[in-house]
């Protein structure tokens, strides 16, 4: 069993967890598959160092708690149909769905085309998580709110969204928070990843199923990610 299996990035090691201080964060390559070199599982556990390099894709997808996607990997066939199909067999086994977008107008030859493909996959997300840049792409709205509403419309339970003023929105079911990074210096864009890795190790580590996470938990995660991206004095 992983705890994270991310398609396409790897997410960043965050050796200070609480979780386990030694936890050491494991690349893996299935055989026989066109992601084999941007697929990563990730185990919380410090003791679960092991991992086997002859897997079929449908063992390593439904042996996941939670299967994590950008979008860089839906420019092109045949990796397009391989997250589709990563997606389909991960939430049959009843994995958690995250997708952290990216749209970046010079990767893509076709706009059109680009957001269509992003878009895809916001019905099959559980979390998401996107920068204020990304709204008027994605939901089709620029306000922080009501992008939100449209992103719950279609299914997606969790919501984060980055903002350039240094302060992150976050919404649960019907209920939305503004959290402001006024404790420390660090750039919210600038460490985005790495506070989204710290989030999604926190989220796993305290086993809530998804119906019971509340939007006082989920500040907690993100609080708790960017604590991870301060640096230490």
């Amino acid at each position: 069993m992983y705890d994270i299996v991310s398609l396409g990035e790897p997410l960043f090691p965050i050796a200070e967890a609480d979780i386990s201080c030694n936890d050491i964060l494991l690349p893996f390559q299935p055989e026989e598959s066109y992601l084999e070199s941007s697929l990563f599982c990730y185990s919380l556990k410090s003791e679960e160092k092991t991992v086997f390099a002859k897997q079929s894709k449908k063992e390593v997808f439904t042996q996941t708690r939670l299967l994590h996607t950008g979008s860089l990997l839906l420019k092109q066939e045949p990796m397009r149909s391989e997250i589709y199909e990563a997606i389909d067999i991960a939430k049959s086994g009843g994995a958690i769905i995250s997708y952290k977008p990216c749209y970046q107008a010079r990767q893509w030859d076709n706009p059109k085309e680009a957001v269509r493909y992003l878009r895809s996959l916001i019905i099959t997300a559980d979390i998401m998580c996107l920068t204020e840049d990304d709204l008027a792409i994605l939901p089709g709205e620029s306000n922080s709110e009501k992008a939100s509403n449209a992103l719950v419309d279609q299914g997606v339970k969790i919501i984060i969204i980055f903002g350039e003023s240094n302060v992150t929105f976050l919404r649960v079911g019907k209920e939305s928070r503004i959290v402001s990074n006024d404790f420390t210096s660090i750039g919210i864009l600038k460490n985005q990843n790495k506070i989204y890795s710290g989030f999604l190790y926190r989220l796993l580590s305290q086993n809530k199923a998804l119906k019971e996470i509340s939007i006082d938990d989920i500040t907690d995660y993100i609080r708790y990610g960017i604590s991870l991206s301060t640096p230490s004095k």
